[in-house]
């Protein structure tokens, strides 16, 4: 115990992100008890246990999917039949907290800070993520919120940040110009972000395709692109129009969590 309190306390010095797996139910036969515990890194296995055998390979593995998966469920439980989902002798079930420590959040990146930004970023400055937002025109980047959540960066290289960006990143483009917003989106288009959206409507996804076609770029990616951003509510005012989107951006966030 004194070692694993050593390996816990070291972790949370380093800022690396980890998990820590804790027992905190179980019913019938479990090979371990409650309250038992172990860390996963993204190297694996690090200290603790949590009974050994299939179940902590199980609890290993699914610790370093979360890792890997920045847009992942953060801190959860699961409850697995150690019979049906394991294929172990024992008959009972157990329940294990996943919890996420340092990880990295939801990050997502919009640029353009006009008024349907200012409204969306007002909305996600409400929930588990971190924002980006980026414009070349101080006084809207101004007018955000004020938040430890939000970071203003105020550039006119929109391409240069766009080449640096996590490529695990949702990516919103809603600059106040077409041509920004193309420039922005050609060089986005390379990558396989998370997810990659340009704020329009109909004739500005003809207008982005039309664009694609003309300077000989791969149209199949075309289909990754969310043109025009967000669920079909809503009205056109910039306040729904946010909604619609960030309820998009939690519909594709968790498709691709690790559930």
């Amino acid at each position: 115990m004194q070692n694993f309190n050593f390996k816990l306390a070291e972790l949370l010095a380093s800022g690396k992100a980890f998990i820590l797996v804790s027992v905190i139910g179980k019913n019938g036969s479990i090979p371990s008890t409650v309250g038992a515990k172990m860390i996963v890194t993204d190297d694996g296995y690090n200290s603790g246990t949590i009974g050994g055998g299939a179940l902590e390979n199980k609890a290993i593995s699914y610790a370093k999917e979360l890792l890997v998966n920045k847009n992942a469920i953060n801190s959860h439980k699961v409850c697995w039949n150690l019979a049906t989902e394991l294929n172990m002798l024992c008959s009972g079930e157990i329940e294990l907290f996943f919890d996420c420590i340092n990880q990295v959040k939801w990050q997502i990146t919009v640029f353009g800070a006009g008024h349907v930004s200012q409204s969306l970023i007002k909305i996600l400055n409400t929930v588990d993520c971190s924002l980006t937002c980026v414009d070349s025109r101080d006084e809207w980047l101004k007018m955000l919120p004020q938040s430890a959540k939000i970071k203003s960066v105020n550039s006119c290289d929109f391409t240069e940040i766009a080449r640096n960006l996590d490529k695990n990143s949702f990516v919103l483009i809603m600059t106040h110009s077409h041509d920004t917003d193309w420039e922005v989106l050609k060089e986005c288009s390379k990558y396989e972000l998370s997810y990659l959206g340009m704020l329009g409507s109909k004739s500005k996804k003809k207008w982005m395709e039309t664009k694609f076609e003309q300077e000989n770029l791969d149209k199949t990616i075309l289909d990754k692109i969310y043109c025009p951003m967000g669920l079909p509510i809503g009205n056109n005012s910039p306040a729904e129009i946010a909604v619609s989107i960030s309820a998009q951006l939690l519909q594709e966030r968790d498709k691709q969590a690790v559930l």
